[in-house]
């Protein structure tokens, strides 16, 4: 898929499919963002005002899938899944290991 850079424009109430896009101070209001995770989206420095976040197709069955680990295995899914997220908020997408389970996730950019 080839990434598209959209630059100072401003949405309003536009249902965007936002997966292959660069968006760079650019104003979404009461939009539905669409990510189905057929490729990377980027925001810079983008302003947004009451938006609607959707995740569709692969990004939908992800978030199935990590919450059946959630539930399913106990302690060790949920240390899985929240090494997941603590991996997210740290910016650290490489290999990260749950101490309780030893269950290994490794995210791959």
């Amino acid at each position: 898929m080839q990434i598209h850079h959209v630059r100072n424009q401003t949405f309003e109430d536009e249902r965007l499919e936002i997966d292959g896009t660069i968006f760079e101070q650019c104003v979404f209001k009461r939009c539905q963002m669409v990510f189905s995770a057929i490729d990377t989206v980027s925001f810079k420095q983008c302003h947004f005002d009451s938006c609607e976040w959707v995740l569709d197709g692969s990004a939908r069955s992800t978030m199935l899938y990590l919450s059946a680990l959630y539930r399913g295995l106990g302690t060790g899914g949920r240390d899985l899944v929240e090494t997941m997220f603590s991996s997210i908020r740290d910016g650290d997408f490489g290999d990260a290991t749950t101490n309780a389970s030893q269950s290994k996730a490794l995210l791959i950019p």
